[in-house]
């Protein structure tokens, strides 16, 4: 959620720039990314060493790299989450407010903090939409010895792992092709329709 605040004082230089025809935001915001994903890195090496071996997990090369992966994967996921929340919104305060509800919602609805029986009926779907179930469920099978794709064994094994795991990558890939430009230019219209 760190940010959202930032995103929002850049703003206006992007938006001159953009205005001036220097370049277009969505190359910006892709530059924003591949910069920050160096720095992600280091960070989270040493947040994991610490954490991995501070908890005291398994002492395996294989499955650390693994919760390296992992928690990688969770904090871009969730970078990308807040920078598409502050493209919707013309301010930052609303953007951080629907971040704040949003990060609640997903951790609660995990089915740690409230088991999925005890759920709202009504709200129960967003344990199946939500991303931090899939890599919290596959980070213990994966630390527990049971490296298994989280919900499409059969079609793994008539395929093969390989071609399961690359169509999932080729889906990932897809969607974000499709739905970056199209909030990159779609942005200003939606923040004016949206945002009151």
């Amino acid at each position: 959620m760190a940010e959202i605040p930032a995103l929002f004082i850049q703003r206006p230089i992007v938006q001159r720039h953009s205005r001036a025809a220097m370049y277009h935001p969505f190359v910006e915001s892709l530059a924003l990314t591949l910069v920050d994903i160096p720095i992600t890195i280091l960070t989270l090496v040493l947040f994991t060493i610490i954490l991995y071996f501070l908890v005291g997990l398994q002492e395996d090369a294989g499955k650390f790299f693994i919760f390296l992966l992992f928690v990688f994967a969770m904090t871009i996921t969730m970078k990308s989450w807040f920078r598409a929340l502050a493209a919707l919104f013309a301010s930052a305060a609303p953007a951080q407010a629907v971040a704040g509800v949003s990060v609640l919602i997903l951790t609660l609805y995990t089915g740690y903090t409230i088991p999925q029986p005890s759920m709202i009926g009504a709200l129960r779907w967003i344990t199946y939409i939500n991303g931090e179930i899939s890599a919290l469920v596959n980070l213990c099978r994966t630390l527990g010895g049971f490296s298994v794709a989280y919900f499409q064994v059969p079609w793994a094994t008539k395929y093969g792992a390989l071609q399961a795991f690359g169509v999932e990558a080729a889906i990932v890939a897809g969607l974000f092709l499709l739905i970056v430009p199209a909030l990159q230019i779609k942005g200003a219209y939606l923040r004016a329709r949206f945002s009151g």
